[in-house]
């Protein structure tokens, strides 16, 4: 889904596992004038996330007088962090159907990516926080205005200061800390997610290329 503020007419593209979290506290702090905490939370009833329902095509009629941007990852660096915080540990519930399906709860990143269809197709949080990136802004990546590398997230907010005259700053979101690394990912292994997320590699380059990762 996308955030889009008509008052300083911007447009975010939020793509899971790309420091979503933030960047919505961050627009609907700018848009709104206060911050969503827990008392918004209470009053709308829902996450930030479910604040921002737009659908992209609700976005294609402002573009050309939009600003729009995004935050892109290197598509192999983003699985192993879906990897760290949405597999593992990924509670009761999910560790139930996931076992039901013959699957371990809590498998080795190499136990992940050899069955990874299957884990896919049997979380639905693991499968959002996986899909190519390529399938969230694919359609209209042209058309994006800026398309920031996570690298640069830090820079986000003096940009953002800029466009809307607000102060900004980024919310320390909790972390977990990353189990699995590129290191550990055997040539098959990190063959299968370079084939896995192709389109992305296209799409990406020159930003991202898995010979970076080499």
């Amino acid at each position: 889904m996308v955030a889009v503020s008509h008052r300083f007419e911007l447009v975010y593209f939020p793509i899971p596992k790309n420091a979503t979290s933030s960047l919505k506290h961050v627009f609907y702090t700018i848009e709104t004038g206060h911050p969503f905490d827990a008392k918004t939370r209470d009053r709308l009833g829902g996450t930030v996330h479910q604040f921002y329902r737009s659908r992209p095509s609700d976005w294609l009629d402002y573009y050309a007088g939009y600003t729009s941007f995004v935050i892109v990852r290197d598509p192999i660096k983003r699985l192993l962090s879906a990897y760290g915080n949405r597999v593992l540990g990924a509670g009761e519930s999910r560790s139930e159907k996931l076992s039901s399906a013959g699957l371990k709860p809590e498998p080795t990143i190499e136990e992940f990516i050899i069955n990874f269809n299957e884990y896919r197709e049997n979380s639905k949080v693991i499968r959002n926080h996986t899909i190519p990136q390529s399938r969230y802004v694919g359609d209209f990546w042209d058309k994006i205005a800026l398309k920031i590398p996570i690298e640069q997230l830090g820079s986000v907010p003096e940009m953002l200061q800029k466009l809307t005259g607000a102060r900004v700053e980024l919310p320390q979101m909790k972390k977990t800390p990353n189990p699995a690394k590129v290191s550990d990912l055997s040539p098959k292994l990190f063959n299968k997610l370079v084939d896995f997320y192709q389109k992305d590699y296209e799409m990406l380059g020159p930003m991202y290329s898995p010979d970076m990762l080499k």
